[in-house]
């Protein structure tokens, strides 16, 4: 049996059977799965989580100015 590999959409419609099954609807459900795939990324990677700060913050392209047309 492989655990780990059940596409989100699918434990999306869990979730959502969960919620009706126990008559609460607005169960607050973190996938923290999801959560320490995001966290290892970013580690791995840490030029991704500069890039998703600076564009959280609106600041994304701010650091280069526009490009100038290049006339032949």
């Amino acid at each position: 049996m492989i655990t780990g590999t059940a596409d989100p959409s699918e434990r999306s419609d869990d979730i959502a059977q969960l919620r009706q099954h126990l008559g609460m609807p607005d169960l607050n459900y973190q996938d923290i799965s999801l959560l320490v795939g995001v966290q290892q990324a970013l580690q791995r990677w840490p030029l991704l989580g500069e890039s998703c700060r600076a564009g959280a913050q609106g600041t994304l392209y701010a650091a280069a100015p526009p490009r100038e047309a290049v006339s032949s």
